[in-house]
């Protein structure tokens, strides 16, 4: 029997803290897959111009799809125009045949004549900065790119594509790999934890880890998956494993009493930030050598808590640390003094950081007296802005390639979850979307998103939560448009 090997992230567990690597996961054929079946006729049959080419979703191929149905033409061994089970390096006698019925380029939709060339935007068609509500425009920024707020097509965003729940309790952190596969921490009221793996539809699902305990997740460029938190014993750790499971690298164990709350990774470092015993921030910062071996840090500070970090991929630290409440950073960039840093922040729960590529740093905060709260810092500590949302609870953000910071949360009474897409250079609101808590045609009382990733390739985005009433509270996994 043949098997398609399919790249996976590897959930593999320590008690607590776990890191997760692409690995491998056999599936056995599946007879309605594109490959096996009559390869972009299956494809077109299906999804249409959408997903209209058939790939072999084995290792170093981009396919991910429960039929391996693709938007973009895969590369010839990765590619079966005719399925049968052969790629179009065996077989490519449907190609010219497929090529004549979409036109002289090969790709579905093309018109005849070619393009112009001119990239500036006709009158009267998306993208000329008018809503032309009469074909169907919901806004109109004067550009065709998606990301900030309104989609290449003129629609909005936030459209649901696949949603998900389950028999747990509700969705707490996710993170999104480079091939589109999705990585989520569930978790419940004793705040016991699991891990679950899906393909990028939420369809398959490739692994369930057990957590003693509700963890922070982040994942590196090279699939590898990070869990910051603590053992059954209360004793903070970090632990990496390869493509086949194995333990790469792990720090020292923590002291009695310690615990990561939030784990960065960016290049090769990775930070992890929490406490100790003693009322003492915990902060390392590992570095990953040519051989995939790390070398760990602890970083000496005096702060009672440290809630949230970030790192760059040069290994700059950022984190919020309390008593006093503060902004901190390890070093000064190029041409800062220390006349604004640490920055003192104000009373609140502070989430989750994100630092750009010229390391201004983001900041998602909940204040004390019930806002959403997410401000924006330059490089050098001086505040650029802020924005806040009155009765609403922000879970987690995230950047967009076109140039929107996108928020997911909730209302404060969590009757209808929120998304909410800002100007990451002005902090300017761009759009909100309200969602009222409905799968399967059934609408539930409560409805409320704890986190957000976006897909790197761009096409999808992906909140978790909880969705149902106050006796019975689902996960709740939901993709949309972005």
């Amino acid at each position: 029997m043949n098997t398609i090997l399919v790249r996976r992230l590897l959930l593999v567990s320590t008690a607590a803290v776990v890191g997760i690597g692409l690995g491998c996961l056999e599936i056995t054929d599946n007879q309605d897959h594109c490959w096996f079946k009559d390869g972009d006729a299956t494809c077109k049959q299906v999804f249409g111009a959408e997903r209209p080419y058939c790939s072999w979703e084995r290792q170093g191929c981009g396919g991910r799809s429960e039929l391996g149905c693709m938007a973009e033409k895969p590369e010839d061994r990765c590619y079966s125009p005719c399925g049968g089970g052969r790629s179009s390096v065996e077989d490519d006698s449907c190609v010219e045949e497929l090529a004549d019925a979409e036109g002289e380029t090969g790709e579905p939709g093309d018109d005849e004549g070619g393009d112009s060339g001119d990239d500036a935007v006709e009158p009267g068609v998306c993208g000329d900065g008018a809503v032309d509500h009469d074909e169907g425009e919901e806004c109109d920024d004067g550009n065709v790119e998606s990301g900030d707020g309104c989609l290449a097509d003129c629609r909005r965003p936030g459209a649901v594509k696949r949603q998900r729940h389950f028999d747990l309790r509700q969705g707490h952190e996710v993170v999104i790999d480079a091939d589109d596969e999705i990585a989520v921490i569930f978790w419940n009221e004793m705040l016991q934890g699991w891990l679950y793996c899906f393909d990028h539809d939420i369809g398959v699902l490739g692994w369930t880890k057990t957590l003693a305990h509700k963890t922070s997740l982040a994942v590196a460029a090279d699939g590898t998956l990070f869990t910051g938190g603590h053992t059954d014993t209360k004793v903070a750790e970090v632990v990496a494993f390869g493509e086949a499971g194995d333990s790469r690298w792990s720090p020292q164990p923590g002291p009695e009493d310690s615990s990561f709350l939030s784990i960065e990774v960016a290049g090769n470092f990775v930070v992890a930030a929490g406490y100790r015993s003693g009322d003492q921030g915990y902060l390392w910062r590992g570095t990953r050598d040519a051989m995939g071996e790390v070398i760990w840090t602890e970083l000496p500070d005096q702060a009672r808590t440290c809630s949230a970090a970030a790192v760059n991929v040069a290994g700059r630290i950022w984190m919020v640390c309390d008593d006093p409440l503060e902004l901190r950073t390890d070093h000064l960039g190029p041409g800062c003094d220390d006349d604004h840093w640490p920055v003192v922040l104000d009373a609140g729960r502070y989430e989750e950081l994100l630092v750009d590529e010229n390391n201004s740093v983001y900041v998602l905060a909940n204040t004390d007296k019930g806002a959403l709260s997410l401000r924006k810092y330059h490089d050098c500590g001086e505040h650029l802005w802020t924005n806040e949302h009155p009765a609403v609870v922000g879970g987690g953000f995230a950047r967009l390639s076109g140039g929107a910071i996108l928020v997911a949360g909730h209302s404060a009474d969590r009757k209808h979850a929120l998304l909410a897409w800002y100007d990451e250079t002005t902090g300017t609101p761009l759009y909100q979307q309200e969602i009222k808590g409905k799968i399967d045609d059934v609408t539930h009382d409560l409805a409320f998103f704890n986190d957000v990733a976006v897909a790197p390739s761009g096409n999808f985005a992906v909140a978790v939560g909880g969705i149902g009433n106050d006796d019975d509270i689902k996960p709740w996994v939901y993709q949309f448009e972005i």
